[in-house]
Formats: C-alpha cells, sequence, structure tokens
C-alpha cells in the first residue's frame, strides 16, 4: 500500500469499517480466494500483489523442540520494479 502513497500503519488504526472505505475510495480491490488460502490485490483492476497461504514445515532444533516453519509466497508489483 505504501506504493500507492497509503500510510498503511496509519490505515491499521482506523476501524474496519474505515478502512474498507479508504480502500474503494482508493481503487483497491482486496480479494479472497478462501479455498486456497491467497489473497489478490488490485489496483484500478490491475493486480498488484498476491499471497499464497502459508506452507508449514514441522522442524526440530537442536535442544529437540518442535516449531513449524512458516513458508508465504507473494509477489508485489513493487518488486517486479526493483528487480526490473
Amino acid at each position: 500500500m505504501s506504493y500507492l502513497g497509503i500510510d498503511t500503519e496509519e490505515l491499521l488504526e482506523l476501524p474496519r469499517d474505515l478502512i474498507v472505505e479508504c480502500l474503494l475510495d482508493n481503487n483497491i480491490e482486496i480479494i479472497e480466494y478462501a479455498g486456497l488460502d491467497a489473497l489478490e490485490v488490485r489496483y484500478e483492476g490491475d493486480v498488484i500483489g498476491e499471497w499464497a497461504g502459508a506452507e508449514l514445515t514441522l522442524k526440530e532444533d537442536d535442544d529437540l523442540s518442535l516449531y513449524f516453519e512458516a513458508n508465504i509466497e507473494h509477489w508485489s508489483i513493487e518488486e517486479e520494479e526493483i528487480d526490473g
């Protein structure tokens, strides 16, 4: 969102209904694909970001404690412009 000039820290402090209003006012659409546990973000109809659900892998550290390693695939237009 910062790529579009939106202050995300300020946005997160707002109530949910005002967040939705801000997104709509800025032509931002967030589409949730619940079956895939994924999100797609569009700005003026163009895809500007995607996040897939977390892939969890059970691991064990040196002291035999178990933990999950999370891997989240993502893409944003900002990364594409940095790489390009």
